[in-house]
């Protein structure tokens, strides 16, 4: 599994995950998302191995975005990872 950790000041943090199985997770530590926030997960949606984009956030809602990246509050990424299903 690769990972990359952007660091910058302030309270958003972010971490991307490329897993085995062809599923790209972004992580951010905040409640409230915007189109930036999709971008390397957009930038990777076209690579032949990339099965899966998953965006982990604060929030409390989960949903799909138009271009198929699932969006998952901390919770319910957590029960998938415990299920198997990432």
């Amino acid at each position: 599994m690769k990972a990359s950790l952007e660091s910058r000041p302030g309270p958003r943090r972010s971490f991307f995950l490329f897993g085995m199985r062809g599923v790209g997770k972004s992580t951010w530590a905040k409640q409230a998302l915007s189109s930036r926030d999709f971008a390397g997960l957009k930038a990777i949606g076209e690579l032949k191995n990339v099965r899966r984009r998953v965006l982990v956030f604060l929030g409390d809602r989960p949903h799909c975005t138009e271009d198929g990246v699932d969006v998952l509050p901390v919770r319910h990424f957590i029960a998938e990872v415990e299920a198997g299903r990432t």
